[in-house]
């Protein structure tokens, strides 16, 4: 039977006010009074985390909202963190007549609100949105610090007649990626659980840790923003001296072993530590008793009890498979005979009864071997997977199901300039290195400018972000401007047969960002792979761990769109049904709804063969560790299950590319964009920019293609997919692809090159070759046919005989001067014998085509001639005309008054 249920009222210290709000007498600075109410937590006793302790913990109350029901300050490292606790009593006048107190809120759903803002003033910066406020709607790193406090927090906040708010705000928080102690969702929560227990809110001490695993192994305790971008894993671990309530994990894409994943017992030993670390925590939150209220709900639950427990055990212990919608009614018809037999008196009570009768139901259901679907307690309900599940103009897509949850999931491939942004205030601007020059020049000077290593247009560079270190491939940790690949999220309304909200709800996006961690450690990295690569997740049905199917169906989309993943990625949820009185409890693989609504634990797993990629758990009450451990095992054999389901009937091939296996499913689409990687010397990264980035949109403008040039040395070419451009248009990946080969190629000495003539001189003639670069034909150089060389004017009529501007003549380079630049150019070294009528006929081609150019200039420039004239007399001549007729109008006006 479930322990009866603990209602709390505010300590008596706190009831002095009528909405019990707290006055705090408020000292002149908030940091005496800091200084004057520590509470410190150390880490230096424990040994594994020398010889580099984190940062000790500090909270205290502070002189910040005295209005407030708790106002307290939380402190580590250069991170520091404010919380406020509002509690609100019920009105007399709304409670049904004849009670002395409010009814509960339904079952285990707790009445409490929490929000958590990133002020950027915290770090020194002004917001860039078009208010310059921290206003509006709160980003998505705010919404999953709000979910970690919330989920954490509320199995240990028992139903109560009076409603919960925890607002929660960085005030002050370094950028520097070497800072410790600047995690602020530990910090948050560490104080949040703070504020509830000195108002006798919190069943028990709380405390949450953040660790990571890095080279070698080695654990490491609040570790700084650098540490977990380079770790193999990282935790955060929220927990009691009873047990767990919360863990967020989530594994490193790039973590330099090989593998994708964590192992099950590499886990298992940080979740060890993490527990272990909590306990330096657990004597600062001091939980001070509540006063129990009169709770007649336990009679009223007792009675229920005894009359309706037996069809609750058979309602969720079937035999037979129920869907979803069947099970609702079956419930609602229980539920009405519930409603009945309390009758008015005892009404109030009912939704809170019937919760706790219901839960009770599927936990002896469970205990006897029955499951709500029929299954067994390992069994994992019948998986389909398809892929490609729509048309090829998806560039990948998949249709996951596993029960009555149903997942369609797609990926779109583009440049890497259609990244996701990532808003985010305590991240440092990268911006790439725009000039390096020798410092002992005068800066602006055209030596010290004919120096530089390499010069990069602002706009080009933060306009795509390839490199692997600048687009996410750093796996779940990325904390870099833009996301290369990055998975988002849909729960519509029909998904459960309802109405749809508007908005995203936190829920959704703290379940696009676990199955995006979940997923990111297999997507190649930028180099062998160079797209942006977009995943999304709509959930068409759902009847439990929408999430984790999202993993799934995001692994064969991926598969689909030719994306040579690193290993396949698959998910299930773990729960989980206690006998506390008996200390005896069952685990539950692959949990439906109704399980993960009435049952302890809902505990999603996702990862490879090799290990877990990520984690999220989210209890109803505080679960040993030990239970915590044995679910690893259980998901992952789940994991291994579903994989294979996935895995059935799909044809792909191995690569050895990076050093590694990936899987590749018949190459990227036809569908999909192009690309192709021209590799050159960083030096001439100049050329193919131009003054002011102008080649550069030349190129993208005439080709039709994305340019991207963040990596040096480097140029990715994209371009739209080949059928939008027809045969022979001069546009696509190839024609570009030729058109920068010779812009950033270095002219070779023995080379033969097409040259065009600019500028015939008295020495020789000036031509361009490669499109860019300028060598010089010396007339000693031009011929070997000695009646071509004889002219009475020398050499300039020698020149001006043989050759034109304009004339494309085949040249060899007979060398190029290191220092200056200069090439030098023969074209007799190509003519065999004495004899070149060549260079004469190619004289003579080249004159006509001038010729025809200059009769099209002069034509055009007669013809607008002749357009100008014709319309100047016309102007003139209607000029003359009203001239003439004001002229005649006067004549008219005096000759009408003189009669």
């Amino acid at each position: 039977m479930l322990s009866p249920l603990r209602l709390l009222r505010l300590p008596s210290h706190l009831q002095s006010h009528p909405t019990a709000r707290r006055f705090l007498s408020s000292p002149s600075s908030v940091s005496s009074c800091l200084a004057s109410s520590w509470e410190v937590a150390s880490f230096d006793a424990l040994p594994w985390t020398a010889p580099s302790p984190p940062p000790a913990l500090h909270i205290g109350r502070g002189p910040l909202a005295p209005l407030a029901a708790g106002s307290y300050f939380g402190v580590s490292g250069d991170t520091t963190v404010h919380c406020a606790l509002v509690l609100s009593a019920p009105d007399p006048s709304s409670l049904p007549a004849g009670a002395a107190q409010a009814p509960p809120h339904s079952g285990s759903m707790v009445p409490l609100m929490v929000s958590h803002r990133s002020r950027y003033s915290a770090s020194g910066l002004i917001p860039s949105n078009a208010q310059r406020s921290d206003s509006g709607p709160p980003s998505s790193a705010d919404v999953l610090l709000t979910r970690i406090i919330d989920r954490a927090i509320r199995p240990l906040v028992p139903p109560t007649d009076m409603d919960v708010e925890l607002t929660t705000s960085t005030l002050a928080c370094s950028r520097l990626p070497s800072a410790r102690g600047g995690d602020q969702g530990v910090l948050a929560l560490n104080t949040a659980a703070k504020a509830l227990a000195a108002a006798g809110m919190l069943a028990e001490p709380l405390a949450a840790v953040s660790l990571c695993i890095g080279e070698g192994g080695r654990v490491t305790l609040d570790p700084s923003r650098a540490e977990v971008a380079a770790a193999r894993a990282h935790l955060l671990y929220a927990g009691t001296p009873s047990g767990t309530v919360m863990m967020e994990f989530a594994s490193n894409a790039d973590s330099g072993e090989g593998g994708v994943g964590v192992g099950e017992e590499e886990v298992k030993d940080m979740l060890r530590r993490a527990h272990e670390a909590c306990g330096e925590v657990w004597g600062v939150v001091k939980v001070e008793g509540g006063e129990p209220l009169d709770n007649s709900g336990d009679e009223v639950y007792g009675r229920v009890e005894e009359k309706f427990l037996e069809e609750a055990v058979k309602l969720f212990g079937r035999e037979e498979t129920l869907g979803k919608e069947e099970r609702g009614q079956a419930e609602g018809k229980l539920g009405a005979e519930i409603e009945e037999f309390l009758g008015e008196e005892d009404g109030m009570w009912k939704e809170m009864v019937t919760e706790r009768l219901y839960a009770e139901g599927m936990r002896r259901a469970a205990f006897a071997g029955g499951r709500s679907d029929g299954r067994g307690a390992g069994d994992v309900r019948e998986v389909t997977a398809n892929a490609p599940a729509l048309p090829p103009s998806v560039h990948g897509s998949a249709l996951f199901g596993r029960g009555e949850t149903q997942v369609l999931a797609t990926v779109t491939l583009g440049p890497p300039g259609d990244g996701q942004g990532i808003r985010d205030p305590y991240t440092t601007m990268k911006v790439p290195e725009q000039l390096q020059v020798d410092d002992e020049l005068p800066v602006g000077s055209i030596r010290a400018i004919g120096s530089s290593k390499y010069l990069e247009d602002e706009l080009t560079a933060r306009k795509t972000l390839a490199d692997s270190a600048l687009t996410g491939t750093g796996g779940a940790f990325d904390t870099s401007e833009a996301k290369r690949a990055y998975l988002q999220y849909d729960f519509p309304g029909y998904a459960t047969g309802e109405l749809s909200k508007p908005g995203a709800s936190r829920r959704s996006v703290g379940h696009g960002m676990l199955a995006e961690k979940a997923v990111l450690p297999s997507i190649p990295n930028a180099a062998d792979f160079p797209y942006c690569i977009r995943m999304t997740s709509e959930v068409m049905s759902s009847n439990g761990s929408s999430s984790m199917a999202s993993v799934c169906g995001a692994s064969l989309a991926l598969l689909d769109a030719g994306v040579p993943v690193k290993k396949m990625i698959a998910g299930v949820s773990v729960g989980l049904v206690m006998n506390e009185e008996k200390d005896e409890h069952r685990l539950l693989l692959d949990i439906t709804g109704t399980e993960d609504h009435y049952g302890d634990m809902d505990f999603k797993i996702a990862g490879s063969d090799e290990g877990i990629t990520a984690m999220q758990l989210d209890v109803k009450r505080v679960v040993p560790l030990d239970v915590i451990l044995e679910a690893l095992d259980t998901g992952r054999e789940g994991r291994v299950s579903i994989m294979e389901s996935m895995t059935e009937g799909l044809t792909y091939e191995k690569s050895s590319a990076s050093g590694g296996e990936l899987w590749r499913r018949n190459g990227v689409k036809s569908t999909a964009p192009r690309v192709e990687v021209v590799r050159f010397d960083a030096n001439r990264k100049k050329d193919l920019i131009g003054p002011g980035g102008a080649v550069l949109r030349q190129l993208e403008e005439r080709y039709g293609v994305i340019l991207d040039m963040t990596q040096e040395g480097q140029c990715l070419i994209y371009s739209e997919v080949e059928q939008m451009f027809e045969a022979g248009s001069g546009r696509g990946v190839k024609e570009a692809r030729n058109a920068i080969m010779e812009l950033v190629a270095d002219v070779e000495a023995g080379t033969v090159y097409q040259g065009t003539v600019l500028e015939i001189k008295d020495f020789g003639a000036v031509v361009e070759i490669m499109r860019n670069k300028e060598g010089l034909l010396h007339v000693s150089e031009l011929t070997n046919d000695r009646a071509l060389l004889k002219n009475p004017k020398g050499n300039i009529g020698i020149m001006e005989s043989l050759m034109c501007v304009g004339q494309k003549v085949d040249f060899l380079c007979k060398g190029v001067d290191m220092v200056r630049g200069h090439i030098r150019l023969s074209r007799k070294a190509l003519v065999d014998g004495d004899s070149d009528e060549e260079l004469a006929t190619s004289k003579k081609y080249a004159e006509k085509v001038g010729a025809d150019s200059a009769m099209k200039e002069r034509r055009h420039t007669v013809n607008k001639e002749m357009a100008g004239e014709r319309i100047r007399e016309r102007r003139a001549k209607v000029k003359t005309e009203k001239k003439a007729a004001a002229a005649g109008g006067k004549r008219g006006g005096k000759g009408g008054k003189k009669g």
